[in-house]
C-alpha cells in the first residue's frame, strides 16, 4: 500500500508542474519517488505501478476534456496511462542494472516517443519539458529540443535518488545537478538574420466568442463577425495615430466559422476587414475537400486585401476524437455525442510556411505545437517567425490555454524564432526566444501590434533534434533488452 501511494504522489508531483501550479520543480521529484515506488519490485507489480502513477497524473493534466463530456475525459486519461503501466514494466528491468541512472531517463524518454505517435497520431500533451518553460533546466531546450530536456528532466530526478546514497556517490549525484542547472539557466538561443527583412511589424487578434464551451460557434457568421470588428477598431486605432501600421495580421484558427473562399458573405467580410487594415490577414478556416464530401480540411489561409485568398496551410496533424474518429462505424454507434464530429478531417502533408507580407512565416494549428517534428520542419524550410493559430474557445477557463501557452513559450526557447500565438478567446500571446511575452485577458477581444524580429539562423535544437529524438528513444530500447539480457545471464549462469 505504501508503494501504491508513493506512485500516486508520483504523479501527482508531475502534474504541479503544469498549470494551473505551475511548480517546476515537481516533475524531477515526482520521477525520483516513482523510481523509489518501483525499485526491487517485479515487472508486474511495477507495471501496476506505473499506471497507478499514469492515472494519477493524466486524470487532473486532461480535466479540461470533461467539457466534451465525462466519458472522453475519462476514457482517453485512463488508457492513455497504459504508456506509463509500460514504462513501469521497463523500469523493473533497468533499476538492476549499475547504470540505472542513465538507463531510467532514456526509458522516458521512450515512452514519450511513443504515446507522442501511438495510437491514431499520439498525444504528446503532458511531456516533462512542457512543463518547464522557465525552470533552471529550460536551456537544454535550445541544445536538443523537447525530447533532450525531458530526459535531463528525468536524469534529476534519478541523481536526487542518487543523492540519498552516502560518500562518493551522493557527491558526485549533487554535483552533476548543479552542472546540470548551470547548463539550464545559461544557454540561450543566439538567432540571427541574413535576409531582409530583419523585422516586420504583426498584429495577432482575438476577436473572442459568443460563448465558451463545446458550442462556442453560435450562429452562423458570429465568431467571423467578431473578428472583423475587432481588425477594424485595430485599423481605426492606425487611421489616428495610436497604433503603428502592422505589415500584416494574424487571425486565429477558426476565426472564418465559414469557409470564405466558398461562401460569398463570408468572403466579403473578409476582404472588407483586409481593405480596411490595407494588409493581408492569416484566415484560420475550414474548407471542403474537392471530390471528398466526407471530409473537410483545418485551413490557415492568407487573404489579400486586393487579390483575395491565397497561400494556404492544412494541419497535418488532426486531432482523434476531435478532428477525425478512430473506430467511426463501432464507437458512431455507442456514443452519440460523435454525431458531432459528423466529417473527418484530412491531415496535410507539407510544413506550414507561407509568405504573410514581408514576412515568411512558419504556422501550425492548435496542438500540433507538442509536435516537435511539425515545429522543426516549419523553422528548416524557413520560418522566420513561428504562428500558432489555436482555437481554445472549447476549453476556456480550464487549464488547456494556460498549458498550450507554456509548450509555445518553450517553441521560442527551442526554435529562436518568436512566436505569435492566435487564440480564439485567449491565451494570444508574442512570446520573444529570450522569454519575454505579451498577452490579452482572456474571454475579451483585442490585439497585439508589434515589432517581431525575424531570424534565420537554426538553434541546436532545430539543426539536430532529430537526430537526439531518435538516439535518445533507440537507447531507451537497448537499455530495456540488455537489462533483460543481464537478468538472464544472471538467472542462467551457463
Amino acid at each position: 500500500m505504501i508503494r501504491v501511494l508513493a506512485a500516486i504522489a508520483a504523479g501527482v508531483l508531475q502534474v504541479l508542474a503544469f498549470p494551473p501550479v505551475g511548480w517546476w520543480w515537481t516533475a524531477p521529484l515526482g520521477v525520483a519517488l516513482l523510481i523509489v515506488a518501483i525499485r526491487d519490485q517485479g515487472g508486474g507489480r511495477a507495471a501496476l505501478l506505473g499506471l497507478v502513477c499514469g492515472w494519477a497524473f493524466f486524470l487532473p493534466l486532461l480535466h479540461w476534456l470533461n467539457v466534451l463530456g465525462p466519458d472522453a475525459w475519462l476514457a482517453l486519461a485512463l488508457v492513455i496511462a497504459g504508456w506509463y503501466a509500460a514504462m513501469g514494466w521497463g523500469f523493473s528491468v533497468v533499476l538492476q542494472t549499475r547504470w540505472w541512472v542513465l538507463a531510467v531517463p532514456v526509458v522516458w524518454v521512450l515512452q514519450e516517443w511513443l504515446r507522442s505517435r501511438f495510437p491514431w497520431g499520439g498525444l504528446g500533451w503532458g511531456r516533462l519539458a512542457f512543463g518547464q518553460p522557465e525552470s533552471p533546466l529550460t536551456g537544454w531546450v535550445t541544445i536538443g529540443g523537447a525530447t533532450l530536456l525531458s530526459f535531463v528532466i528525468a536524469l534529476t530526478g534519478c541523481l536526487l535518488v542518487a543523492m540519498m546514497s552516502r560518500g562518493r556517490v551522493a557527491l558526485l549525484a549533487a554535483v552533476t545537478v548543479v552542472a546540470i542547472a548551470g547548463v539550464g539557466i545559461t544557454v540561450y538561443p543566439r538567432p540571427s538574420a541574413s535576409e531582409t527583412p530583419t523585422s516586420s511589424q504583426l498584429a495577432v487578434i482575438q476577436g473572442n466568442v459568443p460563448q465558451p464551451g463545446i458550442d462556442f460557434l453560435g450562429r452562423p457568421m458570429q465568431v467571423l463577425g467578431n473578428h472583423v470588428r475587432t481588425t477594424d477598431e485595430l485599423a481605426s486605432a492606425v487611421a489616428t495615430g495610436e497604433e503603428p501600421q502592422p505589415d500584416a495580421l494574424i487571425w486565429p484558427e477558426n476565426s472564418s466559422d465559414i469557409d470564405p473562399v466558398v461562401s460569398g458573405p463570408a468572403g466579403a467580410a473578409v476582404s472588407s476587414a483586409a481593405r480596411s487594415i490595407g494588409v493581408p490577414i492569416l484566415v484560420g478556416t475550414v474548407q471542403e475537400v474537392p471530390g471528398r464530401p466526407d471530409q473537410v480540411a483545418n485551413v490557415g489561409l492568407v487573404w489579400d486585401p486586393v487579390t483575395g485568398p491565397g497561400q494556404a496551410y492544412v494541419k497535418q496533424h488532426p486531432v482523434p476524437f476531435g478532428e477525425f474518429l478512430p473506430l467511426r462505424p463501432l464507437l458512431s454507434r455507442v456514443i452519440t455525442r460523435f454525431d458531432r464530429v459528423p466529417r473527418d478531417f484530412i491531415a496535410g502533408d507539407t510544413p506550414g510556411v507561407v509568405q504573410l507580407g514581408p514576412a515568411r512565416i512558419a504556422d501550425v494549428i492548435c496542438f500540433e505545437v507538442s509536435n516537435d517534428e511539425i515545429v522543426r520542419e516549419g523553422v528548416r524550410e524557413g520560418g522566420r517567425a513561428l504562428v500558432v493559430q489555436t482555437n481554445n474557445a472549447t476549453y476556456a477557463t480550464t487549464a488547456q490555454p494556460e498549458q498550450q501557452y507554456d509548450i509555445s513559450r518553450l517553441r521560442a526557447r527551442e526554435t529562436g524564432r518568436t512566436v505569435l500565438v492566435a487564440a480564439t478567446t485567449g491565451v494570444t500571446a508574442v512570446i520573444t526566444p529570450d522569454g519575454a511575452s505579451r498577452t490579452l485577458p482572456q474571454l475579451q477581444s483585442g490585439w497585439i501590434n508589434t515589432e517581431v524580429f525575424l531570424k534565420d539562423s537554426w538553434t541546436p535544437a532545430v539543426r539536430f533534434g532529430g537526430p537526439v529524438d531518435a538516439v535518445l528513444s533507440a537507447a531507451g530500447l537497448m537499455a530495456v533488452l540488455l537489462g533483460l539480457w543481464a537478468r538472464r545471464r544472471v538467472t542462467d549462469p551457463r
